[in-house]
């Protein structure tokens, strides 16, 4: 009762996996899960969403639901399908679907291909691919029906940036353009560099290597160097202006910067982020894929009872790469400040913008296979007698499975840039996560330092590949010949070169899941169809195994890149019990009625239980067990005029339990962050001569130890300077967990108004409020507050120079650990409220002189939206966000259209259609708020934007269909 069956969409991606509220829902392919392969038209039959817990019998499923791809077969008629397309930007698809039947009623085979190639407003980005598909039916005996088919496809894609930039450069004119000359050493040059915005870090790049890169065209670098250097009684560091957000927390002290994000660079004269791509031709995603899935079904009893095998295995290997990280640094124009370079020199960039940011890529390696049996027994006992209790009796079907899914996930993880581990800075030793990853500096345009303002400097974005020469020349400080400037000659290893990869990685881990399941099933057919029930019982045991291959290669100092074996695996087992009823009101009752209408009622109470997560773990490595579900739905159906009006109205209530908490999802790390830079800032010395309880101190508390220890947080050697070199390795993802309870409403509306004109229209509310948060995580950053707000640490800043200790803290765990307490039990207004979608077509008809033509349009609304909250001084808490009274965005409205013609061609033996689909036809709204900052304590009303999201713009798309 809580499916929903519809035309695929013609967009080749998926439909959206947020399905009623605060989960994920699974993506399936003929009811198995699915890597990651995305949906496409091209070999699609229909899509449905399940929602809510109720996956019995097709395998696993997110306590949200599942959106289910069944994909087409052989229907044993001969017939085809040509389609091309051409459309905005340059985009272009063809497809082909063709079935023959060999042996009538015995064999048919259909095959299917594309080839997809999109293009879109911002240059650089694009989305190919290619797709073949094949199935077979093979009906050897009556009863007897054997199904193949397998899917083959590449996918490769360089999306748009949805994000303005952020604007680390006008921030430069409004301080009057000071100017700096990198030395960082004496208070006073310090106090001067913050109170007049010369202290920031220049994007991701800190005490590493950098590649300079002079103009965006420019594919090889022109120089190689470090923007930190230390000798005796003088500091070097390359710095830059910072961001609006920065700056607050940093030089003008607001206390509410640590509740406020940095605001996007919005002017289009200075860089038109619709139609540039920042990072250029520097980042993509690729994917390779193949599919096997065999079934056999046998059919006894003259089809009252059959058995079903099927084997299904699902095998996807996809890279990810980013050549310059799309995070809040990477995806920030700064400008060169520094009036000499790093070693002395005059700096020839000086006022020239720039961005800096390493990269990062991972790999990854799935293997889905699943086996599934599949039995039903069915019984009509209305073949027995016209009796009273042979019609309540009716039809009864008991359905059984069994399934054994078996799944493996290996993801390499590191660096798309590095230098050779004979690298030595004098400051940070050679390892990778602190010196000999890259980071690329590249130059956007030509000095602004005389300029008024930065308006109209019409900055461009990356243009070429950035590469590297197989060696490069850094200039380092060599300190062991008296502090001295000099050249490095070091080889570098690229992400390009296959070859380079064990240089690369820093992370080689693995997922192993293995569940059986079985469930039963009886469903009953009462009383000449006027109720039918369902109920399920479902068992599972799942053995879920994580693994981690921490071995280092001497030679290059990467992780070796070896499969990691699985270690004994955490089991879980879970019974699930669901019951659905469906009453159908007699039509004889109804008869009188206006429209002789049908009237259903339906009620479900269902369960699930989530084993495609793999192994997940809390901070302190213990396991979490999978995420579980109920759903209850109460709903009617109405359907009149025959049939040409259907109404549908449901209300239902999802519960979840250990559910992933997003909440603190960006908190989880920043404890071992945190000391990580004070290792690496402070001596042991001073923050002993202060009673600091750091990780090796025998007062540190076993919650404190274990959480480090799980992060593998190590100390190495002193430096020159009595910090100590320190670093931490990340498990994999850690969790904590939360509830929820999602409630809301949904209703459905399809009205054939005459034989031409189709009228749709569906409208959903609904809610949903979040459970507790970690005790486990809040009691170790309460912990650490007492040392981290030493009054004698606040004076002091961390590694690069950024932010203090306390403001660090404030902004990253504490804020974020109060917002996620004062929401328990609210309503979420980060969830739109209410959806409504409008569709309508008209076809003319074949008497008129329009004959041929239809015409149709879409709208799609959107209710507002929390983008950001108020901030109060809590007597308790301290300055801390009011959830109750959110800052809401604006609603969104889209409008869709087309306009189609048809005719029969080729002496009536092809029927051509062409149609031209308008989206977003009346878009104005190029940017859409996604945060708002607040401006006052107590200040519930007034908020200021400071992020969007760059709204979808106007596209066409022409289709000419030749079917036959």
């Amino acid at each position: 009762t809580a499916a929903q069956t519809f035309d695929p969409m013609r967009e080749s991606t998926s439909p959206t996996t947020r399905v009623r509220g605060l989960a994920a829902a699974d993506e399936t392919r003929n009811y198995f899960i699915s890597p990651g392969i995305p949906f496409d038209s091209y070999n699609t039959q229909s899509v449905t969403l399940n929602r809510g817990a109720n996956a019995i019998l097709f395998g696993f499923g997110s306590p949200a639901g599942i959106i289910e791809n069944s994909l087409i077969a052989p229907q044993f008629r001969n017939k085809g399908q040509v389609k091309l397309s051409a459309g905005s930007y340059g985009t272009h698809r063809e497809s082909l679907d063709v079935e023959r039947v060999l042996i009538e009623n015995k064999l048919s085979l259909r095959i299917a291909q594309v080839d997809d190639n999109r293009r879109y407003e911002q240059e650089h980005t694009f989305r190919n691919q290619e797709r073949y598909f094949g199935a077979l039916t093979f009906r050897p005996f009556e009863s007897t029906t054997i199904r193949v088919n397998a899917e083959h496809g590449q996918l490769d894609q360089r999306l748009p940036r949805v994000d303005p930039p952020v604007d680390s450069l006008t921030s430069w004119w409004d301080f009057g353009k000071p100017t700096r000359d990198n030395n960082f050493t004496s208070a006073a040059t310090k106090a001067y560099q913050r109170a007049n915005n010369l202290d920031g870090m220049a994007g991701n790049w800190s005490q590493n290597v950098g590649l300079v890169y002079t103009d965006t065209g420019d594919t090889m670098p022109s120089d190689a160097l470090v923007p930190y250097a230390n000798a005796p009684g003088i500091t070097y560091r390359f710095l830059a202006p910072r961001s609006s957000q920065e700056i607050a927390a940093n030089v003008t002290k607001d206390p509410l910067a640590g509740f406020m994000v940095g605001k996007q660079l919005l002017d289009r004269s200075i860089f038109d982020y619709r139609t540039q791509l920042l990072d250029g031709p520097n980042s993509g995603t690729w994917l390779d894929f193949d599919t096997q899935n065999v079934a056999v079904e046998q059919l006894f009893l003259d089809g009252d009872a059959g058995i079903e095998l099927v084997y299904d295995r699902q095998k996807a290997i996809s890279s990810m790469l980013r050549g310059i990280s799309n995070s809040y640094r990477g995806n920030n124009i700064f400008i060169d400040v520094n009036t000499v370079t790093i070693d002395g020199r005059p700096n020839p960039n000086f006022g020239r913008p720039f961005i800096a940011s390493n990269g990062y890529f991972y790999n990854y390696d799935k293997l889905f296979e699943t086996g599934r049996a599949t039995a039903f027994l069915k019984h009509d006992f209305t073949k027995h007698g016209k009796g009273f209790l042979w019609r309540l009796l009716g039809r009864q079907t008991v359905s059984a499975m069994f399934s054994d899914l078996q799944t493996t996930e290996y993801t390499l993880g590191g660096y798309p840039q590095v230098v050779d581990p004979a690298f030595r800075d004098g400051l940070n030793g050679n390892t990778i996560a602190t010196s000999r990853k890259v980071s690329s500096v590249v130059y956007l345009g030509p000095s602004l330092a005389n300029a008024a303002s930065p308006a109209g400097a019409h900055l461009q974005g990356v243009q070429g590949e950035l590469r590297m020469p197989d060696t490069v020349d850094i200039l380092v400080e060599n300190v062991g010949t008296g502090y001295q400037w000099v050249r490095q000659t070091v080889p570098t290893y690229s992400y390009y070169d296959p070859e380079d990869l064990n240089y690369l990685v820093v992370s080689n881990t693995g997922l192993s899941n293995k569940a059986q399941s079985s469930a039963v099933i009886l469903q009953g057919d009462w009383w000449d169809n006027t109720l039918v029930s369902t109920l399920g019982w479902r068992h599972d045991e799942v053995e879920n195994s994580r693994a981690t291959n921490s071995a280092t290669d001497p030679l290059t100092g990467g992780r070796t890149l070896t499969e990691p074996e699985f270690a004994p695996g955490e089991t879980t087992t879970k019974d699930t019990f669901s019951y659905g009823l469906a009453l159908h009101v007699p039509r004889t009752w109804l008869r009188h009625l206006p429209g002789r209408p049908s009237l259903s009622f339906y009620y479900n109470e269902s369960e699930n239980f989530d084993v495609s997560a793999g192994v997940r773990r809390n901070i302190l490595g213990d396991y979490i067990a999978p995420q579980e579900g109920s759903t209850k739905e109460i709903g009617a159906g109405i359907t009149a005029f025959d049939n040409r009006l259907s109404l549908r109205f449901a209300r239902y209530e999802t519960t979840q339990e250990n559910m992933t908490d997003s909440r603190l999802s960006g908190v989880l790390v920043r404890v071992v962050d945190l000391e990580s830079r004070i290792t690496s800032s402070l001596t042991k010395d001073f923050l002993d001569s202060i009673g600091y309880v750091g990780f090796d101190s025998p007062n540190a508390s076993d919650t404190f130890k274990r959480y480090m220890e799980n992060y593998n947080f190590e100390i190495g050697e002193t430096l020159a300077d009595g910090t100590r070199d320190s670093g931490y390795t990340s498990p994999g993802t850690t969790y904590e967990t939360t509830s929820s309870i999602s409630k809301g409403y949904e209703f459905e509306a399809v009205f054939n108004a005459t034989k031409n004109w189709r009228i749709s229209l569906n409208a959903a509310q609904q809610e949903a409020v979040r459970g507790d948060t970690s005790p486990t995580l809040t009691s170790l950053v309460e912990e650490r507050l007492a040392q981290w707000r030493n009054p004698q640490l606040w004076p002091l800043t961390l590694a690069g120079g950024v932010q203090r200790v306390d403001s660090y803290a404030t902004t990253y765990m504490v804020n974020p650990i109060n917002t996620a307490k004062l929401s328990v039990g609210q309503q979420m207004p980060e969830l739109r409220e209410w959806r409504v979608n409008f569709v309508t077509n008209y076809t003319f008809s074949r008497d008129t002189w329009l004959k041929g033509w239809g015409v149709g349009g879409a709208v799609r609304w959107q209710d507002e939206i929390a983008i950001g909250y108020p901030v109060i001084d809590d007597p308790v808490l301290g300055l801390v966000t009011d959830i109750q009274h959110p800052f809401m965005g604006p609603d969104q409205t889209n409008y869709d259209a087309w306009l189609s013609y048809q005719r029969k061609i080729y002496h009536g033996k092809v029927n051509w259609k062409i149609q031209l689909n308008v989206r977003n036809l009346l878009n104005e709204n190029l940017l859409i708020p996604v945060k708002a900052n607040p401006v006052t304590v107590g200040d519930l009303k007034t908020m200021e934007i400071a992020a969007y999201r760059i709204g979808a713009e106007r596209t066409w798309e022409l289709t000419s269909t030749f079917s036959f």
